[in-house]
C-alpha cells in the first residue's frame, strides 16, 4: 500500500496530466479520486499545508485548502505525504534501433552514416520499462526523447512515462532536430571533432541549396531537370525555416561555443543541452544561451580516489576543480541570469536524480529556483 501512495504522490504532471494509473483498474474502480490531507506544493514557492487534490478521468480538477471532495470519489487519506508537481526532462537520450552504416545511407538517404535527420524517435522507439520506471520513480513523469546516434541524429518526441503504448503516451511525434558534434564508427567520415564541424557545415548548405533547388523547380519546372529527392536534406528543412528548433547536444562548454557561432554564422536559433561545464565560461555563453532554451545536467563528477599516497598525487588539479566546482553550475548559471531546465542526462543511476538535485542547492541555488527548473521551466520550454 505504501507503493501505492508513493505513486500517488508522483502522479501530478506539471502539465496538469495525471498517471495513467489513476485510470487503470477494475470496472467498478471510480475514475475520480480525492488525494486529501496532504502538503501539497502546488508551484515554486506556492505551498498548501494541509489540503485535497481532485482528479477526474485522468485530469486535475481541483486543488486547495478548503476544496470540496466530489461524492463519487475514491478518497485517498495521504497525511503522511508530499504532493509535488511531476518533473518533465527535455534531455532523455535513447540509443535508435541499430542499423549497419549501409543500410542507414539506403534508409535515410544521405552518403554520411552521421547524417540521420529523416530518423524519428517518435515512430520508432522502444523504451524498456526499466527506463520508465527509473523515472516515475524519481518522480520525471514526461520526457523529451533525443536520439543519441551522429551529428544529425533525427526528430526528437516528447511523451509521458505512462503504462501503455507508445502511441498512448506519445505528445508530439516531432518537436525539433537533434544535432550534435558526432562522429562516425570505425574509419569512416568524420571521425574527428573537426570532421565532424565541417560535416555539419556542409549538410547545412546543401540543406539551403535542397530547399531552393525543389522550390524554384516547383515554381517552374518547365524545362528543368527535376531535384533528386533526398530524405535527410528534406527532413532539416522545418528547423531550417525555424518551423521546429534544433536541439544541439554538447558534451563540454566549447561545444557549446562552437554550436552557437554556427548558429550565429547560418542565421540559425539552437535549443541547447549543455554537459554540466557551461560554469567554466559561462560569460562567453550568455550571448547564445540567454536567448535561447537551455538544458542542464545534475550529473557531476565524483570524488576522486585518494586513499594512498600515490593516489592522492596522481589526481590533476583540474579533477579536484571540476569536483569541486561542478555541483555549483546550475547556481552560478542562475546568478548569471539564465533560465534553464535540469535533466537526468549523463546519469548513470537514474535513481541518484533527486539526489543530485540537492547538490546544487547546497551549492548556493535556491530551491524553488531548483523546482522551477524541474518543472514550470521545462514545461513551458
Amino acid at each position: 500500500m505504501r507503493n501505492v501512495l508513493r505513486g500517488l504522490a508522483l502522479c501530478l504532471a506539471a502539465s496538469g496530466i495525471a498517471s495513467a494509473a489513476f485510470a487503470q483498474g477494475t470496472v467498478n474502480t471510480p475514475r475520480v479520486h480525492a488525494l486529501t490531507n496532504v502538503r501539497i506544493v502546488q508551484s515554486p514557492g506556492v505551498v498548501i499545508n494541509n489540503g485535497t487534490v481532485v482528479i477526474r478521468d485522468g485530469l486535475i480538477e481541483a486543488v486547495g485548502a478548503s476544496v470540496a471532495i466530489p461524492p463519487d470519489a475514491r478518497v485517498w487519506e495521504l497525511d503522511s505525504l508530499t504532493v509535488y508537481p511531476g518533473m518533465i526532462d527535455l534531455a532523455m537520450e535513447v540509443s535508435p534501433p541499430s542499423t549497419d552504416d549501409k543500410k542507414d545511407t539506403e534508409t535515410l538517404g544521405h552518403a554520411l552514416s552521421v547524417v540521420r535527420s529523416d530518423y524519428a524517435a517518435g515512430a520508432q522507439l522502444a523504451l524498456s520499462d526499466s527506463d520508465i520506471s527509473a523515472r516515475r520513480n524519481e518522480g520525471i513523469l514526461s520526457a523529451r526523447i533525443l536520439p543519441n546516434k551522429g551529428a544529425f541524429r533525427g526528430q526528437a518526441a516528447f511523451l509521458n512515462l505512462g503504462d501503455g503504448s507508445l502511441a498512448e503516451n506519445l505528445i508530439k511525434k516531432s518537436c525539433g532536430q537533434v544535432v550534435a558534434f558526432g562522429t562516425a564508427s570505425d574509419d569512416a567520415y568524420p571521425n574527428s571533432g573537426m570532421g565532424s564541424v565541417a560535416a555539419i557545415r556542409q549538410t547545412f548548405y546543401d540543406a539551403r541549396w535542397y530547399d531552393q533547388a525543389q522550390s524554384s523547380y516547383a515554381a517552374n519546372p518547365r524545362g528543368k531537370e527535376r531535384p533528386e529527392p533526398n530524405a535527410a536534406l528534406a527532413a532539416l528543412l522545418p528547423a531550417m525555416s525555424g518551423e521546429t528548433p534544433f536541439i544541439f547536444v554538447t558534451d563540454d562548454v566549447l561545444d557549446l561555443l562552437r554550436a552557437g557561432n554556427m548558429g550565429k554564422e547560418f542565421g540559425l536559433s539552437f535549443t541547447y543541452v549543455g554537459s554540466g561545464e557551461e560554469y567554466k565560461r559561462s560569460d562567453d555563453i550568455r550571448p547564445f544561451a540567454a536567448s535561447s532554451n537551455l538544458v542542464v545536467p545534475v550529473a557531476f563528477p565524483k570524488a576522486p580516489s585518494v586513499d594512498d599516497e600515490g593516489s592522492a598525487l596522481s589526481v590533476s588539479t583540474s579533477t579536484l576543480r571540476a569536483w569541486r566546482d561542478a555541483p555549483s553550475n546550475p547556481a552560478q548559471l542562475a546568478n548569471a541570469g539564465l533560465t534553464y531546465a535540469l535533466s537526468a542526462r549523463n546519469l548513470k543511476d537514474v535513481g541518484s536524480f533527486r539526489k543530485n538535485i540537492g547538490k546544487p542547492v547546497e551549492a548556493g541555488l535556491s530551491a524553488n529556483t531548483a523546482l522551477a527548473a524541474g518543472t514550470t521551466v521545462p514545461a513551458r520550454m
